[in-house]
């Protein structure tokens, strides 16, 4: 059994139902329950602002409740590398500097997939942009101190759905790391993923019945045995938080 040298801090993904759940809220409910970091998304449509509202006063209730932000960008691009409102994930990735910078947030990942994923050509044609698109957002957290990193996608999705290409894109792009959602991926691809341990700035956790996977079910009502994941990245390097993404999909209640 791997030897757990620490324990990585505990986070949670907040879920603001569309503004009928607050910020203030979600940072009360870490802090009484014990959690370490929290996960926001990020704004990324120009047509659909939904970010934090008043960072100023989200990085105050922050520090005072000694969570660690990290910030989640969830992107529909069409095969020409633009989101639906006409920005790259570059491009959307500066936009949202301002409240990088005021919460002070240290990992930010872009969590990428294509608008027409059912089509395998389309996962194809748009992963041929990644290197040069993630060259490009790599540069710009360096240049700004944070960190970038890239979400792995459930198989159906076509692009960085596995362990190979995940890699191919890591030894590709300097800098860049990994968020591995283990309820993304199947049983097999598990042992390659953990060998990716060194390059992970984060875990995302749930549950899943495998072999189906992508329910994002509370711990223990699927079958992954999350805490041997857990031991194994962190045997083999890992160093980040793990953070419960639980709920926002018709298989886990919305």
């Amino acid at each position: 059994m791997p030897q757990v040298t620490h324990h990585p801090a505990v986070g949670f993904a907040a879920r603001l139902f569309d503004g009928s759940r607050s910020t203030a809220q979600e940072i009360e409910f870490g802090a009484a329950n014990g959690f370490a970091a929290i996960q926001f998304r990020g704004d990324v449509d120009l047509n659909r602002p939904a970010g934090i509202q008043d960072p100023v006063a989200v990085g105050i209730a922050l520090r005072q409740n000694r969570l660690e932000p990290t910030m989640e960008l969830l992107i529909a691009l069409h095969v020409n590398g633009q989101a639906e409102d006409g920005r790259t994930a570059v491009e959307i990735l500066q936009a949202n500097l301002p409240v990088i910078e005021t919460l002070g947030i240290d990992l930010v990942h872009w969590h990428l997939y294509p608008t027409l994923f059912e089509d395998p050509a389309n996962g194809e044609r748009l992963g041929s942009l990644l290197v040069d698109l993630c060259q490009q957002g790599v540069a710009f957290a360096h240049d700004h101190g944070f960190t970038l990193g890239i979400e792995n996608n459930p198989p159906w999705i076509h692009l960085l759905s596995g362990p190979d290409s995940c890699a191919s894109l890591l030894q590709s792009v300097p800098g860049l790391r990994l968020v591995w959602d283990v309820n993304h991926s199947p049983t097999e691809h598990d042992e390659y993923f953990v060998d990716l341990a060194p390059h992970l700035s984060a875990l995302h956790v749930s549950d899943t019945p495998r072999p189906e996977v992508n329910h994002h079910l509370p711990l223990g009502l699927g079958n992954i045995d999350t805490a041997a994941h857990v031991r194994a990245v962190i045997a083999d390097g890992f160093q980040g938080p793990a953070v419960l993404e639980i709920g926002g999909l018709p298989a886990s209640g919305g």
